[in-house]
């Protein structure tokens, strides 16, 4: 796959993807639970960020943070974060990302968010059972 290393935003980032997706923004909008709207302003430059970056990063099964940020190539990033187990394993700017989302959300998106966060830590902590 051929990687874009100077795209500096999301916007350039998102348009990209879609287009080698071959997903129209309505397409995606649905496939992420979102209005077609909702990644126009994206697209345009007029959002910088949405909450739902991870859903959208999954949708195109990419990595968050090489979508929201450029860190990476997006399908070597993604291949990483689907071998952690461990919330400690999490980057610096993924939890920036973490942050900046729960910051921007109203009172269920932040529920939401420290919901899952409960639950990825209980995972964490459960003990592994050993295969034979």
């Amino acid at each position: 796959m051929y990687y874009i290393s100077n795209m500096k935003s999301l916007q350039e980032r998102l348009i990209w993807l879609r287009t080698e997706r071959q997903l129209s923004q309505a397409e995606l909008a649905e496939k992420v639970g979102v209005s077609q709207s909702a990644i126009a302003h994206l697209e345009s430059g007029y959002r910088k960020t949405s909450r739902y970056i991870f859903t959208i990063a999954d949708v195109l099964k990419v990595s968050a943070d090489w979508l929201a940020n450029g860190i990476g190539a997006p399908d070597e990033v993604k291949a990483a974060e689907l071998q952690r187990t461990e919330p400690s394993s999490m980057t610096a700017a993924e939890l920036k990302i973490l942050i900046d989302l729960y910051s921007q959300s109203n009172a269920t998106g932040r529920e939401f968010i420290v919901k899952a966060a409960r639950s990825a830590a209980q995972k964490a902590k459960a003990p592994k059972k050993l295969s034979r």
